[in-house]
């Protein structure tokens, strides 16, 4: 592996552990059958693979798929600290391609911070694989983070708002799309185009307050705030952020600076996610088969 997706890597692991709280929260509300047999479609390095494991009862099996051989290392390396590699397979796979398993193969399918428009310009596609390979009657769970709606920076509403703005056009520098379907806040509706039923949406957050707990710290301070920091002046202008905005950030941002985030007495932050769950249709019975 080398030293960029090693990186890589460790952020995801980090932002898996920030995020740890918010899944759990997530996860039960699934109520995934001890036993059952899941799908976690775009498994990256594997840092949910534990948390998976509890939402099954500690004797369910999974299947982790991603399209990354270097994460699906990673993912065999945590699976087998955690001694979960007899629960658990793994497979290098294409998303955006037709799922190589057979009809009804999973009693649930999981997918969470995966299908960005930027990267699956049409959800749908995976989506109604998904709904392939899980059985009638199983549930399919999409979960996505949304930085943009949590509260980052208290008592800085304008330039959390503004930064963000910037962070949206940096990681999609062509012009994203303005139709409001086509944002992961709309997967309920992604689910029911893909012809799931019993849609339904939730929302989950989290608390972490002074003292910072390591897993918000390290996030925090190695991918959150250098995110940000790397943002180029047109995207700040783009996002109105003037030199006055820009100079506060700074101060914000710098672990010398009295004014460091992170080190306030009262910070707290509260990130936020969606999950969008499905049902596979049932597939009536023919009288006299």
């Amino acid at each position: 592996m080398d030293d960029l997706q090693a990186d890589y890597t460790a952020s995801e692991l980090r932002y898996n552990a920030f995020m740890e709280p918010i899944y759990r929260s997530a996860l039960s509300a699934l109520r995934l059958s001890a036993g059952s047999n899941g799908l976690d479609a775009g498994c990256g390095p594997g840092g949910l693979f534990p948390l998976l494991d509890d939402a099954t009862g500690m004797r369910g099996t999974l299947t982790g798929i991603d399209g990354s051989e270097a994460h699906l290392a990673a993912a065999a390396r945590l699976a087998e600290r955690h001694a979960l590699e007899e629960r658990i397979r793994l497979q290098q796979v294409d998303l955006r391609q037709r799922l190589p398993f057979p009809d009804d193969s999973f009693d649930w399918a999981w997918c969470a911070d995966v299908l960005w428009p930027s990267l699956f310009p049409d959800p749908l596609v995976v989506l109604r694989e998904l709904g392939r390979v899980v059985k009638n009657g199983g549930t399919i769970a999409v979960f996505f983070a949304n930085m943009q709606r949590g509260l980052m920076m208290p008592g800085e509403p304008n330039l959390d708002t503004r930064l963000n703005a910037a962070v949206v056009r940096m990681w999609n520098p062509e012009s994203p799309s303005t139709d409001p379907s086509d944002h992961p806040e709309s997967a309920s509706g992604w689910l029911r185009a893909a012809g799931l039923v019993e849609v339904s949406m939730s929302v989950y957050s989290t608390v972490y307050q002074q003292p910072l707990p390591s897993s918000a710290r390290d996030y925090l301070e190695d991918f959150w705030i250098p995110e940000r920091q790397r943002l180029n002046e047109q995207l700040l202008i783009d996002a109105g952020i003037d030199q006055h905005d820009w100079l506060r950030w700074q101060a914000l941002a710098d672990p010398e600076s009295p004014d460091y985030l992170l080190d306030q007495p009262d910070y707290y932050c509260i990130p936020f996610a969606t999950l969008a769950i499905g049902k596979v249709a049932q597939t009536p019975t023919l009288v006299g088969s």
